[in-house]
Parts: C-alpha cells; structure tokens; sequence
C-alpha cells in the first residue's frame, strides 16, 4: 500500500512539474510587442519588392507591336532608364509566334542613374484577346541594387473600351539580398481602372488615365527571418492620380506563424506617405517607401 502511494505521490509529482514547465515554456517563446511590429515590417518591406517588376512590366502596354518601340512617354521612368545606352545592352526581337521579346543585359555590372544592374533580364509580350500578357518566364541573374531575383512573373492586362484590369502573378519568386539573406513568395494581385482623365499633350496628342486605381490581392511566402506569412487585401487599396498614385487608403491583413496578426491601413483617403500598423490594440504610425 505504501509503495502504491509513493508511486502515485511521484507520478502527480512529475505531472505537475511537466504541466508547470510547459506553461513556462509558452511564456518564453510568446513575441514582445517589438518583435510583433519587428515581423510585420519584414512583410511590409517584401510588399515594396512586389511593384519593381511590375512597374516596368506596364510599361510595354504602350509598345509597337510592329517595331518593338516602347512609348518613352508613358512608359515607367525606371523601364526608361533600362532602355538608354549606357544601360547594358537593349534587344529587340519577334519570333514565329508573334511575341514580342524584349533583353535587357547588363553583364558583370553596370551603373546607370546612381543604379546598378547586373545579369540579364527578357520580357516576352504576347497579344491576347482584349490585352496582352508581359512574362517573365526566367529573371537569369537579375540583380538590382544588391538584390537578386529569381522565378518567374506574368502581368496580364485587359482593355475593355475605357476600362482595364491588371492581374500580376509572381511564382516562386525570391529576392536574395547582399548579405545572404533571402525573402519568398507567391502571390496574385489585380487593379482595376477607367482612363477617365484626359490630357492635352504639349505635341497636340492627348492621353488618358485613371483618377482612382483599386488593388486587390494575396501574398505568401517566407520572410528574411524564415517565417512563413501571408498578407491579405481586406479591403481594396485605392490609389490616385490626385495624390501622384499613392496608396490613400485600404488594407491588409498581416498573418505570420507565431507571431500576433497585424493590420497595415493605408488611411482615410488623405494623401501622404503615412500608413498605420495595429497589433494586438497597439497601433503605430510607419512611413511607406
């Protein structure tokens, strides 16, 4: 009967430290409030990465099927720099399907506008019913300011009378930094627009452009810290041509493992470079880049 009650006396003995030690151990590896917000940033900055391409994908909607010419004018000021001379070498050509593809390539390395670029990058633009498609099928080595880029990305953009729609799809993309850290990701986000605002251009011509851009969209993936995450558009992000096309308000729900959920909102419609970061009650007021 003794040793009975010794043997139970010990077991519930164990059980209690185990129960204790669990609980403690919980405690320890639950994220401070800094390293919460710390996380969320990690998201917010890969967010920036998701435009770079895409900012010079656009660019050839206002390329000449026949030539291969893109219209300087409209086109990105950074798909601009890319064409000039001392920027790598520029190519040209049209294969027996009718795409168009476009090479810019740098080499070893090339500085140009205080920007260096290094490797190779193609666009291949094909014509599709009511659009076209600009893909990425292999960024070979393209790195830009330090970060280089891997996968593959495709930008389809529709035109519906004055109404367009642009869906970007990046797959297993990822960015390796100079110091060896590395962000990846997969993700799909469209905008939707009306060229609503007409321009009269110095030459005679006129243009169109949107007043207001909204984006929806998903992202996935794993940040420099090797967590994984993902960040949704709760509510469609707007951006417009009053405020130079910076996002004025909208937001996105930040999810990353083990840490608290974050929200990013872009604001009330007031123009500035100004959004908000809540985390568990707390919210901070960040800078967007």
């Amino acid at each position: 009967m003794k040793k009975n009650t010794l043997v139970y006396w010990i077991f519930a003995l164990t059980l209690i430290v185990t129960v204790l030690v669990g609980c403690k151990k919980e405690e320890e590896v639950k994220p401070s409030s800094e390293q919460n917000f710390a996380s969320a940033q990690s998201t917010i900055d890969i967010l920036a990465e998701l435009e770079v391409i895409s900012n010079m994908a656009s660019g050839f909607g206002d390329s000449d099927p026949s030539s291969g010419k893109i219209n300087k004018t409209t086109a990105s000021a950074r798909l601009n720099r890319m064409m000039e001379e001392e920027c790598g070498t520029f190519t040209y050509t049209k294969n027996e399907a009718g795409q168009r593809i476009y090479t810019f390539d740098y080499g070893t390395g090339v500085v140009c506008d205080s920007v260096s670029f290094k490797g190779k990058i193609t666009f291949v633009v094909t014509t599709i019913e009511n659009g076209f498609e600009v893909a990425v099928p292999d960024f070979n080595g393209y790195t830009e300011n330090g970060r280089t880029y891997t996968g593959s990305y495709v930008l389809t953009i529709t035109r519906i009378d004055s109404s367009r729609q642009q869906v970007a799809k990046y797959n297993n993309a990822s960015v390796t930094y100079e110091d060896g850290s590395q962000i990846k990701w997969s993700s799909t986000h469209t905008w939707s627009y009306k060229l609503d605002v007409k321009e009269n251009l110095p030459n005679g011509g006129t243009s169109y452009s949107p007043s207001v851009t909204s984006t929806t969209g998903e992202i996935s993936g794993i940040n420099k810290k090797g967590t994984a995450f993902t960040a949704t558009i709760e509510d469609p992000i707007l951006t417009t041509k009053s405020c130079n096309y910076h996002k004025v308000s909208g937001n996105y729900l930040i999810e990353t493992e083990g840490y608290s959920n974050a929200v990013l909102d872009y604001g009330d419609g007031t123009c500035d470079d100004k959004a908000t970061l809540t985390i568990d009650g707390v919210t901070k007021t960040i800078t967007i880049k």
